[in-house]
């Protein structure tokens, strides 16, 4: 969306800036999403500008308890000291990379290292390569397994670069206009991201066929959104009461928002793909999208797909029983990403089956990991926003998107999650390039962002593997 261009002088001086991809324990650096939102949701300059301010605080160093030795219980050790580089770019006189395409750059998957060098290899990938689709097919070949790497930021930070990259860069790979630079420069980081931080949330058979009895009933479902969110209910009450998932979830890490990739979800998750490995796969059996994923074949309907998993999350975050839950958001705004992405992979079904399955499977495991948060029988209550002594309640009127673009950017220095939820739902239901898909969820999804902007972040873990009914 024009808009987006906006947030464009911000957005060059947070990439200008060379602020670390992750800070304070693993946590994910948000000023780009943040930033692009806020350009999308119509606020000015100043307001930008004091998002810009107020967010680079995350990266100064925390005054800490002498002695103390640590970052706070939450937060963990501190992730690794940005590495100094010169800030992204694609012009034709930067230096080059020096990692060779492709196994220079995919052999760093997971290493943590190298970040401003693995920007640079996409940068100059994005520059020298005949096929933009080519390039994200066989990057996301490499990378779909760790699709629910840093809990899901990985992939987020690619879907708001690969945004970027259409929006505000128009899409050119070559020419050194400074808005095409930045969304190169947007795009590369995002897929470097992916290399950095990549970690595995098992591979899984059930992924690559679907040769069980229920396989095409499920894959034919996937297509009906409600269907899709009672049997993902279904697996997850199921999972409650499992007893092989309930004795591995109890190994479980504590610090369930965490991106570190030995602890936090991943480790749950790790230690759940190994001591409930035949439990898990029976239930990913039955997880329509990937039944979906496997056996549907064109690209129109892995499309279908791909909205039916959108509307299945928005469903799923404004149903769960604690109110604008951190986790659930996420996977909003990481299914979001995968429909950035899905249309550059139409020629290669096989990786649009690939991502389309992984991500679910991800999913599914990050719920286990947190806790399984309970579903309510209605949508999370939310404030009128044209009445502001009504109480909240799930009958209230919804806000028109203008009320609720407002409403979004007055604060610019309230949490970012709340311009990205806003953002993202508000593109896909007026952009003319997706409202004709989700124009009929546009009730819905300004409930959503209403649900959105009435609550502060849920972001306790859940207290154990919650079995109450």
């Amino acid at each position: 969306m024009a808009a987006a261009s906006t947030a464009g002088d911000a957005l060059r001086k947070a990439v200008t800036a060379r602020f670390p991809i992750e800070y304070n324990g693993f946590l994910s650096n948000h000023m780009v999403h943040g930033l692009f939102s806020l350009g999308v949701l119509g606020a000015t300059e100043p307001q930008l500008l004091q998002f810009y301010s107020h967010y680079a605080r995350k990266f100064e160093p925390e005054a800490l308890p002498e002695g103390s030795g640590s970052t706070d219980a939450r937060k963990l050790e501190p992730a690794p000291a940005p590495e100094s580089a010169a800030a992204p770019s694609a012009h034709p006189t930067a230096e080059p990379s020096g990692l060779r395409w492709p196994d220079g750059v995919f052999g760093m998957k997971g290493a943590r290292a190298e970040m401003p060098r693995l920007t640079q290899a996409f940068e100059d990938q994005l520059v020298s390569t005949q096929s933009l689709d080519g390039l994200l097919i066989e990057s996301i070949d490499h990378l779909a397994e760790g699709v629910g790497s840093s809990l899901l930021h990985s992939l987020i930070h690619l879907g708001y670069g690969l945004h970027a990259f259409e929006t505000i860069g128009k899409s050119n790979r070559t020419d050194d206009t400074a808005d095409s630079t930045l969304g190169r420069a947007l795009l590369a980081e995002g897929l470097a991201y992916n290399v950095y931080g990549f970690t595995s949330f098992g591979r899984h058979d059930a992924l690559e066929k679907a040769d069980y009895p229920e396989a095409q009933a499920l894959a034919d479902a996937t297509l009906l959104e409600e269907s899709t969110l009672a049997q993902i209910v279904v697996l997850l009450e199921e999972a409650r009461s499992d007893p092989a998932i309930a004795t591995a979830f109890s190994h479980r890490d504590d610090d369930a928002y965490s991106g570190h990739p030995k602890r936090g979800p991943q480790r749950t998750a790790d230690v759940l793909l190994a001591e409930a490995p035949v439990e898990l796969t029976a239930l990913f059996h039955r997880l329509p999208v990937v039944a979906g994923a496997a056996l549907k074949q064109d690209a129109g309907t892995l499309r279908q797909l791909g909205d039916a998993l959108m509307v299945t999350m928005v469903r799923l975050y404004t149903q769960t029983a604690r109110p604008n839950d951190f986790v659930v958001l996420h996977g909003v705004t990481g299914a979001w990403s995968v429909l950035q992405l899905l249309p550059h992979l139409e020629s290669a079904p096989r990786v649009q089956r690939k991502l389309l399955g992984y991500f679910w499977t991800a999913i599914f495991l990050v719920l286990l990991a947190v806790g399984i948060p309970k579903m309510a029988p209605t949508v999370s209550p939310y404030r009128n926003f044209d009445d502001p002594t009504a109480p909240l309640s799930s009958t209230n009127p919804v806000a028109s998107w203008d009320t609720l673009r407002a409403v979004a950017h007055q604060d610019p220095t309230r949490d970012e999650h709340h311009f990205k939820l806003v953002q993202v739902l508000y593109e896909l239901s007026t952009d003319p390039a997706t409202s004709d898909r989700f124009k009929r969820h546009d009730t819905l999804f300004r409930q959503a962002c209403s649900i959105g902007l009435s609550h502060e972040l849920a972001l306790g873990a859940v207290s154990g593997l919650d079995t109450t009914p």
